[in-house]
């Protein structure tokens, strides 16, 4: 039987039914004395690509092969000589090798990698976005606020979020066509071209050209074989995913611009006409009174389509179910005052039966699953969409059983407890305490309550299956037909915006949104952002107004999209169902909004809260140390830290332990003047010297006053006046967003490749491609980077050791200090320790200058505190020491603090001896618990815990 051949005794159309479902094809039945009885196929515009049909030889039968992933389905009918009788067999094939999903596998890796370096780039622009603003709001400067450009650089970030959202919804519809055969690139994105061409295309694309310069590489003896590579294969990739969404957006424009003609039957198709249209389309939907009715309706198979208007939807209703919503601006579109003729004017609103009915994408694409016994699963239902459109099969073949009710509403209800009982237990593991952990509890439980209302809704749901079976079972039926229960949801529109408020509407978006943001961006010279913003927000304008979504939402049904004949009507159908479905409306758009939304949130605070305070307002810390040279650690365990004593040529450095440049990364923190000096004294007994007048003075010739970065200058006097520069760590907001500005990438990039299997064999492209985001920071971005000024300072210093000033240079810090000291170092020759410090091998190219591997494994040291977050961020450099964290798992934080490490490092490393003896601490017993030292003389009977005592009671001991 042919395609579109049906047998002579085949039912009229009239007699037919046509039942439409997910992914598979439409049936006709006819009734006979044994029941319905299969007759003829017809391919549903849900399948991604037709099916085939094959005539057996003998014609006495044929077989349907449909497509699915890396299988067939094969409806096979043949003529049973026992009974004359034809009969349809359904057969699943895998048709698919090893070696063809190895490939695929190769193919998605990259097209994975490439999405995910596509989500870090989103973020990057965000972060941009953010670093803009406040440095137009005078955060950075203290002063010179230009608040007109920063409230513009603040409304560009919903078309931000919308548009990038978007790009990867595109990117995440490419990975999964990549994996699964590339079926809508073939079909409907480059429908246009000869399949056989998109198939050379992909392959060379995705194999020929990457492994052609592979070959070519290592012929030529390249040592970066696999970096030229993996440029070159990421490269083509991404030229690929253009033609991808140019195919997509292209057709979703062409696509609105037909239905929309079709659905209005006049003859102006004009390009302003259409335009006109697509607006107000777009308005109405956005700006009308809205209520909702869910329900679930009783009845049988045949009385499955619910596109036919509401007295058919609301026939066999179970009127308990019954829950009718309306949003408090819908009720507002109905207050006189805004009505049309009783007020300002701006709405219409319609008596409740001339109520317009709002379709779901879903509805259009006659996508309505089944549950049925054999589909059943506790996962499905648990997780399932809230909208979702599902059939419950109660009665007939394939029903539900009572166990399978009564698991899904008990899953229900404890999957939901289980959530927030896993976010209370998690937050007081963590010790956030009761009243934080409440106020969590109490957002989580608001954020929950719709899944609540859900697992309420399935219990009255199984409730009424009982009465549906108890009223199927008073009806005899000689064949038994499938009785179902479906799960309504249903959108009517009560109210409608006159013209004149659409259009005024349009104006201030597009004012708004588009306009007034792009002159912000460009007005503070970031033409590379104002340029991915005009392109992100230009497109998404587009789709957002031209939409074939809206007029399916008015319309139910694919049947205004036509064509020249019935397998033309059919891919147009088809194409469309595929594009609006998994891009336009794709599921993950609300998830990539949220991800995105949410980030750019944080960004949003982290820079209010560097309004809200100075720069340097939590920039110190004044309490001082409690030190003692009369008591000693021993050092523990010779083997446990190798590093105790840097083993560098350090000239004439007093410094030659771990424990000095830990002190000092801590030091930093403190405030100015006598604070430090102190300090220093407690710790080196009065030989260094707190040198703040040196650093005034480079700021005021650098004229670098404004500058938020701190650090401190200490000498030695005693040892040719050597000099080591102190860089604080993080200690405010606007530290926080210059720690994401140098390291976010890096860290995103490290996620990224840890996600993916075997993501280690990106890592040689990685410096590249975060180079490559980093050229969309602004010239005012780049200005107020933190490691400028450090650098800056330290080739002043080094021209002092040149004129015979100083005895030489060092660097330290900790934390953000500590990141930037291997950053300067790295720049400068100048040796830098780093104390939990963020590292820069996978960065170090997006510094200006860029840092070479060899500066870094040569010039810097980095001590990194097991458990400690900040030092994981970036790969490391060759030299480094981890020292141990005894703080507890649930103290996330604990593991990064300065005086916790230094206190680690006196125990085990122990005090010294002679002129590098060290002072012991009173609070590395106090607050970490640390071991008592022991009494260097033997006539002091005082114990180390009485002399601590003693101290803070009185004045400090130095």
């Amino acid at each position: 039987m042919s395609q579109d051949e049906a047998d002579p005794e085949d039912p009229t159309p009239e007699e037919a039914f046509q039942h439409p479902s997910r992914g598979g094809f439409a049936v006709k039945i006819q009734d006979s004395e044994e029941g319905p009885r299969i007759t003829a196929l017809k391919d549903h515009f849900t399948l991604p690509i037709r099916t085939s049909t094959v005539r057996y030889r003998d014609k006495q039968g044929a077989a349907r092969i449909i497509a699915a992933d890396d299988s067939q389905f094969i409806l096979e009918e043949t003529l049973n000589e026992k009974s004359k009788k034809h009969e349809i067999e359904i057969r699943r094939i895998h048709d698919t090798s090893e070696g063809v999903r190895f490939l695929r596998i190769m193919y998605t890796l990259v097209a994975a990698f490439w999405t995910g370096f596509l989500f870090v780039f989103c973020m990057q622009i965000l972060l941009f976005t953010v670093l803009d603003l406040a440095i137009e709001a005078g955060v950075t400067n203290k002063g010179n606020a230009h608040v007109g450009n920063a409230v513009g650089v603040v409304l560009a970030f919903p078309m931000l979020v919308y548009g990038l959202a978007s790009a990867l919804v595109i990117a995440g519809a490419y990975i999964s066509d990549v994996y699964n055969g590339h079926f809508l690139i073939r079909n409907f994105a480059l429908r246009s071209i000869d399949p056989v061409v998109v198939e050379w295309m992909f392959f060379l694309c995705f194999l020929g050209f990457p492994i052609f310069i592979l070959c070519c590489t290592l012929l030529s003896g390249s040592d970066e074989w696999w970096e030229i590579t993996l440029m070159v294969w990421l490269f083509s990739v991404f030229v690929f995913f253009l033609i991808f969404c140019a195919n997509v957006l292209l057709y979703e424009q062409k696509a609105c611009w037909e239905v929309c003609k079709n659905r209005y039957h006049d003859n102006d198709s004009s390009l302003l006409n259409v335009l006109h249209r697509c607006i107000l389309l777009r308005q109405v939907s956005t700006y009308g009174g809205r209520k909702t009715i869910n329900y679930l309706s009783l009845g049988s198979i045949v009385n499955s389509e619910y596109t036919e208007g509401k007295q058919a939807s609301i026939r066999n209703m179970v009127s308990s179910t019954l829950d009718e919503r309306m949003s408090f601006y819908s009720k507002l579109t109905l207050n006189p005052k805004f009505r049309q003729g009783t007020g300002l004017g701006l709405f219409e609103a319609w008596e409740e039966d001339k109520e317009e009915r709002i379709y779901t994408v879903d509805d259009a694409r006659d996508v309505r699953p089944f549950v049925t016994k054999e589909l059943w699963t506790l996962e499905k239902i648990f997780c399932r969409k809230r909208e979702s459109r599902y059939i419950a099969i109660v009665k007939g073949p394939g029903a539900l059983t009572e166990a399978e009710i009564k698991s899904s509403i008990l899953c229900s209800g404890i999957g939901s407890f289980l959530l927030v009982f896993f976010f209370f237990s998690l937050l007081i593991y963590l010790g956030m305490g009761v009243p934080f952990t409440m106020f969590i509890i109490a957002a989580g439980l608001c954020f929950f309550y719709p899944t609540f209302k859900s697992s309420y809704r399935l219990y009255k749901f199984g409730s009424d299956i009982n009465f549906a079976r108890d009223q199927f079972q008073q009806k005899s039926e000689e064949v038994e037909v499938s009785q179902a229960v479906y799960a309504v949801d249903e959108v009517f529109r009560i109210s409608k915006p006159t013209e004149f408020f659409c259009w005024i509407m349009f104006v201030v978006e597009v004012g708004l949104f588009f306009s007034y943001p792009l002159i912000s961006l460009m007005s503070i010279a970031n033409y590379p952002l104002a340029l991915i913003f005009f392109v992100v927000a230009g497109i998404s304008f587009c789709r957002y107004y031209v939409n074939a979504v809206l007029v399916l939402e008015e319309t139910g049904h694919m049947d205004i999209v036509d064509g020249a004949n019935e397998e033309e009507v059919w891919k147009n159908q088809s194409r469309m169902s595929e594009i609006i479905g998994n891009i336009t409306r794709g599921r993950s758009r609300g998830a990539w909004v949220t991800v995105l939304g949410t980030i750019g949130f944080v960004f949003l605070a982290l820079f209010l809260g560097a309004v809200s305070n100075d720069v340097d307002s939590l920039a110190t810390f004044d309490t001082p140390y409690t030190y003692s040279f009369d008591y000693r650690y021993d050092q523990q365990d010779s083997t446990r830290y190798p590093s105790c004593r840097i083993s560098a040529d350090l000239g004439n450095s007093p410094l030659q332990s771990m424990a000095d440049f830990a002190f000092l990364a801590g030091l930093a923190y403190r405030g100015r003047g006598n604070v430090t000096q102190r300090e220093l004294d407690g710790w080196f007994d009065g030989g260094a010297v707190d040198r703040d007048d040196v650093v005034e003075e480079w700021r005021s010739r650098a004229e670098d006053e404004s500058s938020a970065v701190s650090f401190k200058l200490v000498t030695f006097p005693q040892n040719n006046n050597f000099s080591y520069v102190l860089i604080r760590g993080t200690t405010n907001n606007w530290d926080m967003l210059t720690d994401a500005q140098l390291w976010s990438a890096a860290f995103l990039m490290q996620g990224l490749r840890e996600l993916l299997p075997v993501g280690i064999v990106f890592t040689p492209v990685m410096r590249r491609l975060i180079k490559l985001m980093s050229q969309v920071e602004s010239e005012s971005i780049d200005r107020v980077s933190f490691y400028r000024d450090t650098t800056a300072f330290v080739k002043y210093i080094q021209e002092g050791v040149r004129a015979g000033i100083y005895g030489g240079v060092g660097i330290t810090g900790h934390s953000l200090g500590g990141g930037l000291t291997l950053i300067s170092a790295a720049q400068t020759g100048a040796l830098g320790v780093g104390l939990s410090a963020p590292n820069a091998m996978l960065s170090r190219s997006s510094f200006d200058p860029p840092l070479s591997a060899e500066a870094l494994d040569s010039k810097t040291f980095n001590i990194i505190p097991e458990r400690d977050v900040v030092p994981m961020i970036d790969d490391k450099a060759q030299n480094v020491q981890y020292i141990r964290c005894e703080t507890s798992l649930e103290d996330v934080i604990g593991c990064h603090d300065s005086t916790r490490s230094l206190c680690e490092i006196i125990y085990s490393c122990g005090s010294g001896y002679g002129t590098s003896r060290r002072p012991v601490l009173c609070e590395c017993v106090t607050l970490f618990n640390y071991p008592e030292p022991i009494a260097i003389s033997t006539e002091n009977n005082m114990t180390f815990t009485e002399f601590c005592q003693q101290s803070s009671a009185g004045s400090s001991t130095w």
